[in-house]
């Protein structure tokens, strides 16, 4: 998929798949610089209380190693724009 096109590169999520694994920031960094960091992360996620866990930031790469990682099925890359969705 085409990296975003968009002059904002965001995520939008629906946090009923989002299980807050942080998989996506560990892929993210492994693929980008070689380690699992996530403070290297290009993808960010934040916990806005307890039970919600939510990226908020992304460099929605091309066929983006997130989206290829996630074990619930929870990120789409949007295959006209490149963004980066976290799916209901």
């Amino acid at each position: 998929m085409p990296a975003s096109t968009s002059k904002y590169q965001y995520i939008t999520c629906d946090t009923s798949k989002c299980v807050g694994c942080q998989l996506c920031e560990y892929i993210c960094s492994y693929t980008k610089i070689g380690e699992f960091n996530t403070f290297r992360s290009r993808i960010r996620t934040v916990r806005a209380h307890k039970i919600l866990m939510t990226a908020v930031t992304c460099r929605t790469c091309e066929d983006a190693p997130c989206v290829i990682a996630c074990p619930r099925d929870a990120l789409s890359q949007d295959p006209l724009t490149g963004v980066i969705r976290i799916d209901a």
